[in-house]
């Protein structure tokens, strides 16, 4: 009997790691159609323009409000995370995204290049670029942002904003 479940076990696993492996190859930035990638681009031409121009209305336009954001927080704040409307990101929180690390990482790479696909809680498709907030230096491991996209109504919005040290 022992043997039995251990067995169904086994098998158990093995198809939950088919799904999920093949839920990951769903998200591929490869495999996007033709469709999205224009639009993943017509994304990061926008984010650049704003980025450059320092024009906080077109950048907020590429943002799906509320969203959370990790590293908005101050370092005495008690929540991991503030979530972010309009009003709040127009008032202080656009400046985040024109520092000079963001700024940089936007105009270095292409967007089909730098993006991670990944399937978010909800079930679908979500894609992460990567930027350092802080560099790693002789005092501190440095901290990375991200940001994660998502396709609302034919459209990429950023959806959240994390860090990692």
């Amino acid at each position: 009997m022992y043997c039995i479940k251990k067995y169904l076990s086994l098998l158990i696993l093995l198809f939950l790691l088919s799904v999920y492996t093949s839920a990951q190859g769903k998200c591929d930035v490869s495999k996007l159609s033709q469709r999205k990638k224009v639009e993943l681009n017509f994304f990061w031409e926008s984010l650049r323009k704003a980025i450059i121009k320092k024009d906080k209305e077109t950048l907020a336009k590429l943002f799906n409000f509320p969203f959370n954001c990790s590293f908005c927080t101050s370092s005495k704040s008690r929540t991991p995370y503030l979530i972010i409307n309009k009003e709040m990101f127009y008032k202080e929180y656009y400046k985040v995204f024109f520092g000079d690390f963001f700024k940089e990482a936007v105009l270095k790479d292409e967007i089909l290049v730098i993006l991670k696909g990944d399937i978010l809680e909800s079930g679908v498709c979500g894609y992460s670029f990567s930027f350092p907030i802080v560099k790693p230096s002789a005092e501190g491991e440095g901290l990375q942002g991200f940001l994660t996209l998502r396709e609302l109504d034919s459209r990429y919005k950023i959806i959240s904003a994390w860090s990692v040290p």
